[in-house]
C-alpha cells in the first residue's frame, strides 16, 4: 500500500483515540485537512517546488503512520548550560519530566490541551496561515494534529529565558509524527523560540512540523531551528509567519545532519514598516542526503523590509537545494528586499540546486536577489599552505569562515558556543 493512502486509511483509526475531542471545531479542520491530502497527494519531482526533491526514499519506507507512542523517563539537556523554558517531545508525546517552565508570565503548553479549551486565541489563530489546501505535508500535519506547543507571550510582555522547543525520536520502529505549534506574540512582545531536533532512532523516522507564527504590532520575535538528527531521519518542516505593523521577526535554521530535511519558511508581512531577516546554514555531505530551503517572503504592505542570507557547505555525496521567492504587491511601494545564496562545493559528488526569485508589481522599490555556487578559493589555500598547515587543515579553517557569518547571527551565547563546536565536528569528518 502506497503512503498516502496508509495515511488516509489510518485517520478513520486515529479518530478514534480523540474521544469527545471529536466533535471539537479543531476536528472539523483535521477532516477537511485529510481530504485536501487525499486530493493533492505525496508530491513528486513534477510539482515544480519539488523539481530538485525527490522524496520516493521517504514513500518506500514501511512507517507505522500513527506512531508508536512510546515515552522514555528522561533525556540529557542538549545545551546544558542554556537556562531556558523547555518543552520536551519524545516520540512525538510531550514530556512532562523533561520539560520545565521558568517565565510564568507566559502561557506555555501542550497544545493537545489548548484545543480542549474555549480558547479565544486557538479559534482565531489555528489553520488560519498554513496553507493545508495547497501544500500536501501541511495538510498531513493538519490532519494528524495532536501534540505541539502552544505559546502565548501577552501584550508588552518581554520574556526573559528562551522558549526551547525539543523533539526527540528514540524508537525501535519505523515512527511517523507530526508536531504542530501555535505561536502567538501579541502587541509589543518580545520572545526568542528555539526549536531543536536530534532524533537518534534506528530505524527510518518521519518528523513532519507545521509552526504558525503570529508577531503582532511592535512585538518582535527571534526563532531558531537546529537540526541534528541522525542519518535515518526525514524531517520536513513548514512555519508560516503572519507580521502586523512595525513587527520584527527573525529565523535562522542551522542543518548540520539528517537524511533528507525539508525547512519551508513562509512569511507574510501584512503591515507597513515590518522587519523580516532570514538565514539559514546547510551542510550535506553523505550519499543519499539532501538538504532543502524554501523560502516565500510576501510583501503585502509599504514600507517594509526583508533580508535574505543563506549559504551552504557541500561535501562527499550531499546534495543541497535553495528556493527563495519574494513576491511584492502592487500596493507594496517602498520596499527593500534582498536575497543571497552563496554556496561552496567541496567534492566532484557533491551537488547544489539554487533558484532566487523575484516577483514584483509594485515599481517604486529596491530589491535584490543572487546566487554564487565556487570551490575554496585557491590563493588564499596556498597562502595557507604556504605557512605550514595542512591541505586539510587549511579547508577546514577557509570553510569555517565561510559558514562562520550565518553562526554570527545567533544572539543567544549558549547556543552559538554550541554551535560552533557542533560546526567544527561536522567538518573535521
Amino acid at each position: 500500500m502506497e503512503l498516502k493512502e496508509k495515511f488516509v486509511n489510518a485517520f478513520q483509526k486515529f479518530e478514534g483515540t480523540l474521544n469527545g475531542d471529536i466533535q471539537s471545531p479543531a476536528h472539523a479542520v483535521r477532516k477537511k485537512a485529510i481530504q485536501e491530502f487525499q486530493g493533492l497527494g505525496i508530491p513528486t519531482t513534477k510539482h515544480e517546488n519539488w523539481k530538485y526533491t525527490n522524496v520516493n526514499q521517504l514513500t518506500q519506507s514501511d512507517f507505522s503512520v500513527l506512531g508508536s507512542g512510546q515515552n522514555i523517563a528522561s533525556i540529557e539537556k542538549v545545551i546544558p548550560e542554556l537556562k531556558a523554558n523547555r518543552l520536551v517531545f519524545i516520540n512525538g508525546v510531550l514530556s512532562e519530566k523533561n520539560s520545565v517552565i521558568i517565565d510564568q508570565n507566559i502561557t506555555i503548553k501542550n497544545l493537545k490541551e489548548a484545543l480542549k479549551e474555549d480558547n479565544v486565541l486557538i479559534k482565531k489563530h489555528f489553520a488560519q496561515y498554513a496553507n493545508y489546501q495547497k501544500e500536501a505535508f501541511t495538510a498531513l500535519n493538519t490532519a494528524y494534529t495532536l501534540e505541539g506547543a502552544f505559546i502565548h507571550i501577552p501584550k508588552g510582555v518581554q520574556v526573559e529565558n528562551p522558549i526551547l522547543i525539543h523533539y526527540k525520536v528514540v524508537s525501535d520502529s519505523n515512527t511517523v509524527v507530526h508536531p504542530r505549534n501555535l505561536i502567538v506574540a501579541e502587541e509589543n512582545a518580545q520572545a526568542t523560540i528555539l526549536e531543536l531536533f536530534n532524533s537518534e532512532n534506528s530505524q527510518s523516522t518521519f518528523i513532519n512540523t507545521v509552526s504558525e507564527i503570529v508577531v503582532d504590532k511592535h512585538a518582535n520575535i527571534d526563532t531558531y531551528k537546529i537540526q541534528l538528527d541522525n542519518q535515518n531521519i526525514f524531517n520536513i518542516g513548514s512555519i508560516y509567519v503572519h507580521q502586523e505593523g512595525k513587527s520584527t521577526y527573525s529565523n535562522t535554521v542551522v542543518t548540520l545532519d539528517g537524511k533528507l530535511v525539508r525547512n519551508n519558511l513562509n512569511v507574510f508581512l501584512n503591515g507597513e514598516y515590518c522587519e523580516t531577516y532570514m538565514n539559514g546554514l546547510y551542510t550535506p555531505s553523505r550519499a543519499k542526503q539532501l538538504f532543502d530551503n524554501h523560502t516565500f517572503v510576501d510583501h503585502a504592505k509599504p514600507n517594509c523590509y526583508s533580508n535574505e542570507y543563506y549559504k551552504g557547505v557541500i561535501d562527499g555525496k550531499g546534495t543541497g537545494v535553495f528556493n527563495g521567492k519574494i513576491l511584492v504587491r502592487q500596493d507594496a511601494q517602498k520596499t527593500n528586499a534582498f536575497q543571497s545564496n552563496k554556496n561552496i562545493v567541496l567534492s566532484d559528488d557533491a551537488s547544489i540546486n539554487t533558484k532566487p526569485e523575484l516577483e514584483i508589481y509594485a515599481d517604486d522599490v529596491k530589491c535584490s536577489h543572487g546566487a554564487t555556487t565556487g570551490q575554496i578559493d585557491h590563493d588564499a589555500l596556498f597562502y595557507l599552505r604556504s605557512r605550514g598547515m595542512t591541505e586539510k587543515g587549511a579547508k577546514r579553517m577557509l570553510t569555517r569562515a565561510f559558514a562562520n557569518d550565518i553562526i554570527e547571527k545567533v544572539k543567544i551565547a549558549e547556543l552559538k558556543t554550541f554551535l560552533e563546536e557542533q560546526l567544527d565536528e561536522k567538518l573535521a569528518v
